[in-house]
């Protein structure tokens, strides 16, 4: 199960998915060279101590080297909207079927129960209770519940599989007549969403000077305000100046740029790079994106890059990591 606004799982891709988990987490997700699926933490990523898969110099032969300070990548205004949401203490019914189902000898029905909340609204679950014999479930030899029961009788069988917002079941019967479920539904507790919260980071020096510049998060399964007004305040306080980043890096016919393979090199490696004539120093840098083109002249490899947070995070336990205060500040 999960908190926030309710996936429908009928209409979410998983790629919209891992979209969401990984925007709400401020993490990133992806699938590694060797086909691993990989998840990097924000932790991770505002990590300083991480080590340099490739360092740039004035000395490394490159075709290509974009570096700029652009102010375009100004945030001087953000907005995060989160989904504030309630538990149900009490358990309650969240499902029920509207009729009787027949179920022909032999047959076996499969479909998806979806769960409501008191409002009918479609709704998320927590503490789904699998349906009980008798409690939640009664199987009879006729549809108006007369006859002989079948109940708890292993001719008729009964399986399900939760999800956040709704419930697979599978019926099926193995008896020489038809049998009819004359009560079925599906007990727990709904995840009640309210209207959604909007918090503000603003700095009004930076507007003043580089003009008004947002960026907006819709943070679907975010239930916390907190987290929102501290990933406003993250976003603002790093990039409310403009900062010096270099978007990709292009070799071409080389293999290696000093001792290391330019094929070795996978996603959320770290490139520091050293640059006399822009100034820049120790910039360290994730590779978003790997882009290898063969041709009869040859080939090239080119990296695309986003810059790193470089400031110095607190690192429990590390020495020049965990001097709060002076030398450090906690990541959120």
């Amino acid at each position: 199960s999960h908190y926030g606004r309710a996936w429908n799982p009928e209409r979410t891709t998983l790629l919209e998915a891992l979209r969401d988990v990984c925007q709400v987490t401020a993490g990133r997700f992806f699938i590694a060279r060797d086909g691993t699926a990989t998840y990097r933490t924000r932790g991770s990523l505002q990590n300083p101590a991480v080590a340099a898969a490739l360092t740039i110099n004035s000395l490394s032969a490159l075709d290509g080297l974009a570096i700029a300070l652009d102010v375009n990548g100004v945030v001087n205004e953000c907005d995060v909207t989160v989904y504030p949401v309630e538990t149900v203490s009490a358990e309650q019914v969240i499902w029920k079927a509207r009729t009787v189902l027949r179920l022909a000898p032999g047959q076996t029905r499969v479909f998806y129960a979806n769960f409501r909340d008191s409002d009918g609204e479609r709704c998320g679950a927590v503490d789904v209770v699998s349906p009980v014999p008798v409690t939640d479930y009664t199987v009879n030899e006729r549809s108006d519940g007369s006859g002989p029961v079948y109940t708890t009788d292993p001719a008729f069988s009964i399986h399900t599989e939760t999800e956040a917002t709704r419930m697979k079941i599978t019926l099926s019967n193995t008896a020489t007549g038809a049998l009819y479920v004359t009560l079925l539904q599906i007990r727990g507790k709904p995840l009640r969403v309210y209207d959604p919260i909007t918090v503000q980071k603003v700095d009004s020096t930076s507007q003043s000077t580089y003009e008004k510049r947002s960026r907006s998060f819709d943070l679907p399964m975010q239930p916390d305000p907190v987290f929102g007004q501290s990933l406003a305040n993250y976003w603002v306080g790093r990039y409310k100046n403009p900062i010096l980043q270099a978007d990709q890096v292009l070799a071409h016919n080389r293999d290696r740029i000093g001792s290391v393979n330019l094929f070795s090199l996978g996603l959320l490696d770290k490139v520091v790079i050293n640059d006399p004539e822009t100034g820049a120093s120790g910039l360290g840098h994730w590779i978003i994106s790997l882009d290898y083109t063969l041709d009869p002249a040859g080939f090239a490899v080119r990296l695309g890059l986003e810059r790193a947070d470089d400031r110095q995070y607190w690192l429990l336990g590390r020495a020049g990591y965990s001097e709060l205060g002076r030398t450090t500040r906690i990541g959120f």
